[in-house]
């Protein structure tokens, strides 16, 4: 009987974790118990997180953009796809010294860290009036340092 309970708040305990930082609304990222980095047949890839300007986070609903005094973000973030390859979403992103624009989000191009696969591209197309004057802007994201 003691022998469940201990398996049962272990449990508990690991459902209750969470990658993504305070600050972050995001359920929690898949874990390397849940997913496999091997590559042989059938085993799935880790899925990458987004830096988010610390730590890790998986689908967040705000996504900082770039870190420090100006920040840019996006805001009300809601992610259609979230693959080992790519993500899609859309939210209100609000540049640094521009009003917040409605835009579509892509991250992509996935780099190896100390905190796992993460996206470094973040692509937004602006779906209304571009707040910057270009219709598509691609920034290179901030990733968590090589181990």
């Amino acid at each position: 009987m003691l022998a469940g309970a201990v398996v049962a708040s272990s449990a508990l305990l690991a459902a209750c974790s969470s990658s993504s930082h305070i600050g972050v609304s995001a359920p929690a990222a898949p874990t390397s118990s849940s997913l496999s980095s091997s590559t042989s047949a059938g085993a799935q890839p880790l899925t990458p997180t987004v830096y988010d300007c610390g730590g890790g986070a998986y689908e967040p609903v705000r996504l900082l953009i770039t870190c420090g005094v100006a920040t840019s973000m996006a805001t009300g973030v809601s992610w259609q796809s979230w693959s080992s390859t790519g993500a899609q979403g859309q939210g209100q992103v609000d540049l640094t010294g521009h009003g917040p624009a409605p835009a579509t989000l892509e991250l992509g191009q996935v780099v190896t860290t100390s905190s796992g696969p993460q996206f470094s591209e973040l692509t937004i197309t602006w779906t209304g009036s571009s707040p910057d004057g270009h219709p598509v802007d691609t920034v290179r994201l901030a990733t968590s340092p090589l181990s």
